[in-house]
């Protein structure tokens, strides 16, 4: 028994071939379809197309598709097809043009939604215009549209990306009141925002409030501003309530945060911690970098534990000889040190 592939079939490896750029094989498969009986192309086949295209930055090849559905196959565009040219528009900051496809989509009698609104915002903060962004976003709910954790969401990291930090924190309040829960990515650019400013205390009240606002912070989270603790001296304490507080959650140190807390003890002269947290690294199968290992050899050897350090050395090289390619590089920071 022969199957014959049905719109479906057909709509579903034009797909395939659109989300990997192909559209060669894409269009192939749309003429195949033409000529199967019964299974000529529909919005879905156009609106995938489209948006195929428009991820491509094709634009133009992208509206002569939806002419094309319109005026040859009488196909009535849907939302999804006109936020896919309005996406395509505002990505390459043709915002004029994205705005009066939304009035065409209007007359045309679709409705637009919060997705559209969101590529108009996308779009303002393309052109660098966070402030006209931040009053579309006021404006939306007159047009019976509630922005979502997405659109607040563009306009959060926009205002971070320009360390306008108030500003985004006044958009996390609003979404508090309104009881929208943002996405954990936007919380994490004004974490941080926060860190690369140095308002430590802020970005940590900031990563204890997040479950309270209905998400769960992730390793990033933690990790943005436990690093930036570990460089600002005097405040390895909180790191290690920090530290404590995500593995209860599930979360685990990486190579990088455990060489910034031996970076941060040795910093503060607690040479003791340091080595502790170098050896627990060493067994959890973890090597650490070379600026850790640095700070590690010098504050042992400030110390007058030039011993120690060699000591700990000889442990990392049976552990990891062969496997560390720069191993050498290791050997010459503690040699460096040891000859001063």
């Amino acid at each position: 028994m022969i199957c014959t592939p049905n719109r479906i079939t057909f709509n579903t490896l034009i797909d395939g071939y659109c989300r990997k750029g192909l559209m060669s094989r894409a269009i192939s498969t749309v003429d195949r379809m033409v000529l199967t009986p019964d299974c000529s192309p529909d919005t879905i086949t156009f609106t995938t197309l489209i948006n195929g295209y428009c991820k491509l930055g094709d634009l133009e090849r992208a509206q002569r598709f939806m002419d094309e559905m319109i005026h040859r196959w009488k196909l009535e565009p849907n939302i999804m097809t006109y936020n896919s040219i309005i996406n395509g528009l505002c990505s390459s900051g043709r915002i004029d043009e994205a705005t009066a496809m939304m009035t065409r989509m209007r007359l045309d009698g679709v409705r637009d939604d919060v997705a559209t609104h969101t590529c108009l915002l996308k779009g303002l903060c393309i052109l660098g215009r966070p402030e006209c962004a931040a009053r579309h976003l006021t404006s939306m709910p007159k047009v019976g549209i509630d922005p979502d954790a997405g659109a607040y969401g563009v306009v959060i990291n926009e205002w971070c990306k320009r360390d306008r930090v108030e500003e985004a924190l006044g958009i996390v309040e609003e979404m508090s009141g309104k009881n929208v829960i943002p996405h954990i990515s936007s919380v994490n650019a004004l974490l941080r925002s926060l860190s690369e400013r140095g308002d430590m205390g802020r970005a940590v009240k900031l990563l204890r409030d997040i479950p309270g606002m209905g998400c769960a912070p992730n390793f990033m989270s933690y990790s943005t501003v436990i690093s930036r603790l570990c460089e600002c001296g005097g405040r390895m304490g909180t790191v290690e309530k920090l530290v404590v507080e995500m593995m209860r959650k599930g979360q685990r140190p990486d190579r990088t945060m455990y060489s910034l807390m031996v970076e941060g003890y040795c910093g503060d002269g607690e040479i003791e911690m340091a080595v502790s947290v170098f050896r627990d690294m060493m067994e959890k199968g973890f090597v650490i970098t070379l600026l850790g290992f640095e700070a590690l050899v010098k504050g042992l050897d400030g110390s007058g534990r030039e011993g120690e350090a060699e000591m700990l050395f000889e442990e990392m090289r049976k552990r990891w000889d062969g496997v560390v390619l720069d191993f050498e590089s290791y050997k010459k920071i503690l040699y460096n040190h040891l000859r001063q």
